[in-house]
């Protein structure tokens, strides 16, 4: 068995970032996936789980969250 996680896929790391960053922007700590996002230390994380992500994914997650900050201001 390989002990490396997979690369997620461009999708599933744009459904991450997006979610990761409007849990983090609408922060309270009363909600519970907030807490559960900062339990799990996905607000520091590049995915849900430990993988190494070539520069272009980790751009596209840049990417990512501008668009997801740019979405929240624009309600």
């Amino acid at each position: 068995m390989n002990p490396v996680q997979p690369v997620p896929s461009l999708f599933n790391l744009m459904i991450f970032r997006m979610s990761r960053t409007a849990s983090h922007i609408l922060a309270d700590d009363s909600l519970r996936d907030h807490g559960y996002w900062r339990d799990q230390g996905w607000f520091d994380s590049d995915y849900y789980y430990p993988t190494r992500l070539g520069v272009t994914k980790k751009m596209a997650g840049s990417l990512f969250d501008w668009m997801a900050v740019g979405r929240l201001k624009a309600r």
